[in-house]
């Protein structure tokens, strides 16, 4: 992802290596997803699904 990015920020301004901030937010959105894929952050997990479904339907949990 970054050889391109990086071929264009020296050719354009080899002074200041902007790459950097572009190889970081791609590195949290993966690391991001990751946690999404292997369930290790969900903040809308099975259990808040069965609390929202639970309140729906008016029931004491």
């Amino acid at each position: 992802m970054c050889r391109p990015s990086l071929g264009i920020n020296l050719w354009t301004r080899p002074q200041y290596l902007w790459v950097g901030w572009v190889a970081m937010g791609w590195g949290i959105g993966v690391l991001f997803h990751g946690l999404r894929v292997f369930e290790r952050f969900s903040p809308f997990g099975a259990d808040w699904e069965k609390k929202e479904v639970e309140k729906r339907l008016g029931r004491k949990i």
